[in-house]
Order: C-alpha cells, then structure tokens, then sequence
C-alpha cells in the first residue's frame, strides 16, 4: 500500500487483494479510518492480464486514497488523526486466523503456533459464536503423532488440530495440502488406525480412489498415529 498513506495515517490502514481463474480480474479493497474503497482491473471482455511484480488494482487504490486523504494530512496533525481505536462505534477483538470466529484456548495450540489474532470490528458484528473449528487433542510427544489409548500420560500433551469431515477434504488424486497435516477428523467407535505413519490417524475413512492430500515437507506428519505405544 502506499508508504505516504501508511506513514500519515498512523499504520491505520488494512486492504486485501483478489483475483480471478487466469487473472482475468484483478482487485484491491481496503479502507482507513476515513475511507473505503475497491478498485477492479481488468478489461470489459475478460482476457488473462498476464503477471505483475504489484498488484495494478492496489497501485491505483494506492494513488487514489493518497489524494482523498490529502485534505486530512493537510489539515489535521498526525497525533489527532483517526485511528480505529478512537472510533466510538469499532472495537477490538480477539479472533481465530483459521476460523474468523471469536478465539478460544484451544486456537492458541495449533501446533503451527497461536491462530490467535486481534481486528477491530463494528460493535454491531463484533463475533460472538466461538471458534469451532480447533479442537484439542491428545498427542504423544516420543511419537510426535496423534495418542492412542494405550500411550503413557507421561509422554502426552495436549495440542489444537483444525476439525474437518471428509466431504470438507475430498479429492480424487492425492495432493500436497499446506495445512494437510494440520487436520482433524473424528472417527467412528472401533475404528481401526493405520500402521502407515506417513498417512494421517483418519486416512481409512476415505475410500481407496479418495484421498485427503498430504503434507509437505514432512515424512511424519503431526496428525499420525501413534504405533509406538498403540
């Protein structure tokens, strides 16, 4: 964004690019405390706009809330500017990175590190339903895998996973996933666990022509099984 804008406005600023199949679209939306504005890019019969080193849409965000905001940055001194905290109708909140919902103990588990962020909010949307998604699990640290019952509490600790069904993670060829190892399924009574460490504790949900995708850069992902002590 721009560094005129970012640096008068107090870092008070936020914005997210977007883009469409084959980059036949190009957005930015963002706002400060004064504005809001979205640009598209693209053209009136939609064709692939090729490869930018920066977004063109957050380019020309970037020079038009420069010249709207010029007034202000004329006008007013930087330490009596806006900010969202001084907004009477905005409040901050903690919430789940992977969720968008209010944060729970268990999203500072996530064995990726805390999914806890803070955002400011209307008062009127602030989110109330807690996170759902991360669910806390029993894991074995000899292992480095999902416990089993019969793994000593010695050896256990507990760590939040991101809960999923399979018809959320269901792909006909196997994959490399970012977040696949990060993954939690519950699974029915007397379920039978794969012997197969490089698979996750849930692989034998799926059918054989089905499949979860798998983590990258890991030959033990964090959601095996435990076959050391099970």
């Amino acid at each position: 964004a721009s560094p005129t804008l970012k640096k008068e406005m107090n870092n008070q600023m936020a914005g997210k690019t977007g883009t469409t199949n084959d980059s036949k679209d190009l957005y930015f939306s963002g706002y400060t405390p004064y504005y809001t504005a979205a640009v598209w890019f693209g053209y009136d019969k939609p064709k692939s706009l090729g490869r930018f080193s920066t977004s063109p849409a957050l380019t020309l965000w970037s020079k038009c809330m420069d010249a709207i905001h010029q007034p202000i940055i004329d006008s007013t001194a930087k330490k009596d500017r806006l900010t969202f905290a001084s907004m009477s109708n905005m409040v901050k909140c903690k919430i789940c990175k992977v969720s968008g919902l209010k944060a729970t103990a268990a999203c500072e588990l996530d064995p990726r590190g805390s999914q806890v962020t803070q955002s400011y909010f209307m008062v009127s949307k602030q989110p109330k339903t807690e996170c759902n998604m991360h669910v806390q699990v029993k894991w074995c640290t000899v292992s480095k895998s999902v416990a089993g019952p019969d793994c000593p509490e010695e050896t256990c600790k507990v760590i939040s996973l991101v809960k999923l069904n399979v018809t959320d993670r269901y792909f006909e060829t196997n994959i490399k996933v970012n977040d696949a190892q990060y993954i939690y399924m519950t699974v029915p009574e007397n379920y039978v666990y794969p012997t197969d460490t490089t698979k996750a504790f849930f692989i034998n949900l799926y059918p054989s022509n089905r499949y979860p995708g798998y983590s990258i850069n890991t030959t033990r992902p964090v959601n095996s099984f435990c076959v050391e002590h099970n």
